[in-house]
């Protein structure tokens, strides 16, 4: 499933990161900000964000508070000699040792009628247990010096205006300018290359005495002015990551602007790598879920506001992303489990008539299914919700989340809404299908995949599941031929097949909640649970 496997290029971000060796710089490992009287910053009065994961994206609807996060990212470090961020107003040292900074002022600006924002703390986590911490309570933010050193790039969208539609730069730079040139490196037009799909035999930045524009070599040459914004955009993003010192903190808004959705998957790609070559820690935002699709898990967080409060959750799903920037499921029961396979098993295990009446989601994470039905019911009034958790879940485990989400978001009558259950088996639904696929699922194993005989498809099933258990719907698509999402789909209409008893109870026990029945205590597809 996306984002579930780690390549190697993850997995080395992950344990240099894990194990406080990616740099040599501070990292920046959590904001905060907090708000106890007045309207917060900008309508965010407590909400706090962590990054376990050198690239982390921020997705959620607009207005949910990511641009806040990205600005007050971009503040956390303090200028490093030798590097002027773009679009940063202050200046410091002299020669060699001139740096820029940011302010609070490039990012929050108080215009006619905006609200004052006094009283507001913000906290900063670095490594090694590092924190800085502030209180807005008069016109002056803080003293910059505070901060950690560390060079910062923030990216903007500015970055993505048409250099067309800019009167200054096409004064700047007529026929008559001669700006200095600055060639990307073989590297970086690797990089542009593969991600657009074609060759570049150069590229370049060309300065002014203030401004920028870009300049491709393909098909005789040719300007910002003359280009897709995407391209520019790329071409000027691509740049940036190029001369920035390495560890530098960047901050990029919205990777996916003006980039079509294959080039989205590629530039995602193609940024975990740069982040690896120059040790750079990388905090984004994106509503595409082209660019959620090719983020490992540990590289997502999702920003949910609910009327006056936020919640973060991190590594979700791209489909409950997705869901919850999309606002859908209008259904009359709201099914969560976990990922996506258990997601596909439980629309297998049920009937036509009930899956036109149910909306199955996968959230990403045990901790966050109850916290997410809660909220849930808050939003849309008369909802209903059946949480499934994998059967690896403990009975008292399952109790403690319901207690905390319950506690958390308040709700009377909640208790009659909200039902749960286990999964099947004592593991995680991949080995309990896999289980049952060896064992009384092999005929219709056999037979889904074309293997030539019981024998075969043993042989194929004993080398999936001795690792990674999430990992055997790719293991076992390696052996068939089939891409992993077609494995995983037939994997899971063949255990659906195969277990009829389990299918049955699951089936009654939706069935239930539907009627209204048992609501307090939705039946497991093995024994009763409580709720």
């Amino acid at each position: 499933m996306p984002g579930t496997r780690l390549n190697s290029t993850e997995r080395a971000l992950l344990r240099a990161w894990d194990g406080g060796r990616f740099g040599r710089f501070p990292l920046l490992k959590s904001i905060s900000i907090t708000a106890p009287a007045g309207r917060g910053l900008r309508g965010i009065r407590s909400l706090s964000v962590e990054f376990g994961f050198p690239v982390t994206f921020l997705s959620g609807q607009n207005g949910c508070g990511k641009s806040t996060l990205l600005s007050l990212a971009a503040l956390a470090f303090h200028g490093h000699a030798g590097h002027i961020p773009s679009n940063s107003r202050r200046r410091a040292g002299s020669g060699a040792g001139e740096f820029g900074y940011y302010t609070f002022q490039d990012f929050f600006h108080r215009g006619p009628g905006d609200s004052d924002v006094s009283g507001v703390q913000i906290c900063w986590g670095f490594s090694r247990g590092v924190e800085v911490s502030i209180s807005k309570q008069s016109d002056k933010w803080m003293r910059y010096e505070r901060r950690p050193v560390r060079p910062v790039e923030f990216l903007g969208l500015s970055r993505a205006v048409p250099a067309i539609e800019l009167p200054t730069l096409r004064t700047h730079f007529g026929l008559a300018a001669t700006p200095n040139a600055a060639p990307l490196t073989a590297d970086a037009r690797g990089h542009l290359g593969r991600i657009l799909g074609r060759q570049y035999p150069s590229a370049e930045i060309l300065s002014g005495s203030r401004y920028t524009i870009r300049r491709s070599g393909r098909e005789g040459g040719y300007t910002s002015f003359n280009m897709g914004t995407g391209e520019d955009a790329l071409i000027g993003l691509l740049a940036r990551l190029e001369a920035v010192p390495e560890g530098t903190l960047v901050v990029i808004e919205e990777l996916e602007t003006g980039l079509h959705p294959a080039a989205q998957q590629r530039a995602t790609k193609a940024l975990i790598e740069i982040a690896w070559e120059r040790d750079l820690q990388i905090i984004g935002s994106t509503h595409s879920h082209h660019v959620l699709d090719q983020l490992p898990r540990q590289a997502r967080t999702l920003v949910i506001r609910e009327s006056d409060s936020h919640r973060v959750v991190a590594s979700p799903t791209t489909q409950f992303a997705l869901s919850e920037m999309a606002e859908t499921s209008e259904s009359e029961l709201l099914i969560l489990c976990e990922d996506e396979f258990a997601a596909g098993l439980i629309q297998q295990m049920l009937t036509k008539a009930l899956r036109r009446r149910v909306s199955v989601k996968s959230c990403g994470a045990k901790t966050e299914l109850a916290l997410q039905a809660q909220s849930h019911l808050r939003l849309v009034e008369r909802a209903r919700c059946l949480v499934f958790w994998d059967g690896d879940v403990t009975v008292a485990e399952a109790q403690g989340y319901i207690r905390t989400a319950r506690t958390r978001f308040p709700l009377e009558g909640a208790e009659h809404r909200l039902s749960w259950s286990l999964l099947p088996g004592n593991t995680c639904p991949e080995l309990w299908a896999l289980n049952i696929a060896r064992t009384i699922g092999l005929a219709e194993i056999t037979e889904y995949f074309n293997f030539e005989s019981d024998a075969e498809a043993t042989a194929a099933l004993a080398r999936c599941g001795l690792g990674d258990p999430h990992a055997i719907a790719h293991e076992l698509s390696q052996l068939v031929g089939l891409r992993e999402e077609v494995v995983a789909n037939g994997l899971a209409v063949c255990v659906a097949k195969a277990a009829a008893e389990v299918r049955d109870r699951l089936v009654a026990t939706v069935q239930s909640v539907l009627d209204g029945e048992a609501l307090a205590a939705a039946a497991s597809p093995e024994g009763a649970v409580p709720a």
